[in-house]
């Protein structure tokens, strides 16, 4: 039993460690572009041109927001694909 957990915990590790190099992107409304890591750090924002323009400045901030919450979600989905597949459960051990 203490191999076998012994076991779990070290593809874990392995796989987590693969997740934290993964980038995952998302566009929102055609204005923005932005890649994060799977340790949750924004590697890169990209800008529509003509994005920053006054007038589109509040669509701006509520399409990072979605795209930044879409990012966070696809992030946690991998982690719990991982759990599943090394642990037959979706969260926790």
């Amino acid at each position: 039993m203490l191999m076998e957990a012994n076991r779990i915990n070290h593809e874990l590790a392995k796989q987590r460690a693969e997740l934290v190099k993964k980038e995952f992107t998302s566009s929102k409304a055609g204005l923005l572009t932005v890649v994060m890591l799977g340790d949750r750090s924004v590697k890169e924002i990209k800008f529509a041109s003509g994005a920053v323009a006054p007038e589109n400045e509040e669509v701006l901030g509520e399409s990072l927001g979605l795209a930044l919450n879409d990012l966070l979600h696809q992030i946690d989905e991998a982690n719990k694909d991982i759990n599943e597949k090394v642990t037959g459960r979706r969260e926790g051990l």
